[in-house]
């Protein structure tokens, strides 16, 4: 198989939660790249098994993607890596370590020009700006971020699910710091996608 009908085989098995199988499909990804010598693609085999193992091995796995792409100049790698470690120790709520691995992984895709990483990257701070009591700044990073995917519409596509749900984190985010008219106006444009692309999660 080519590394893509491998990567689309792991992307079903993730999609129907069958984890047995994605294991099976990470361990035949990582031999075909170590056979090819091909150090993107066994950094994707274990991206995949950040996914199914124990936060402490998923970190072992965030930190090999790093050191087998340290020296890439591919427009996603190392920066991943770093990226995966701060979702995880965020998910640990050790949020000190998930910041400085965010803001290594922002550094990097700052270098890089990938604007879709820093979006990803800022989100994830603003969410902990809003853990720690910083909503003013949180709300200034989601702005930032929705104004970013609006100006998309004269070149690429928007990205309505993560469209829709910046307008929510956003709206909320309003609603703490009582900015009631701009959380209004934020939630309504929200209900108003949702309707129009059936998204019933974000409607609620």
């Amino acid at each position: 198989m080519t590394f893509k009908e491998i990567s689309d085989l792991e992307n079903q098995a993730l999609d129907k939660n069958k984890m047995d199988q994605l294991k099976n499909l990470t361990q035949a990804h990582e031999q075909k790249a170590r056979a090819d010598n091909n150090n993107i693609e066994i950094a994707r085999a274990f991206y995949y098994r950040t996914i199914f193992e124990e936060p402490k091995i998923a970190l072992l796995y965030s930190d090999s993607i790093i050191q087998v792409t340290k020296n890439s100049d591919h427009l996603s790698y190392p920066t991943l890596g770093y990226l995966l470690k701060g979702h995880i120790y965020y998910n640990l709520s050790k949020f000190q370590l998930a910041l400085l691995n965010y803001l290594e992984a922002y550094k990097l895709s700052l270098e890089k020009e990938n604007t879709e990483q820093q979006r990803e990257i800022s989100i994830a701070i603003a969410a902990m700006r809003n853990i720690n009591g910083q909503q003013y700044a949180a709300a200034e990073l989601y702005k930032r971020n929705l104004n970013g995917l609006m100006r998309q519409k004269n070149g690429e596509r928007i990205q309505e699910e993560e469209f829709r749900e910046l307008l929510l984190n956003l709206s909320t985010t309003q609603l703490r710091v009582q900015e009631i008219d701009s959380a209004k106006y934020y939630a309504k444009k929200g209900i108003e996608q949702s309707i129009i692309f059936k998204d019933k999660s974000n409607f609620r």
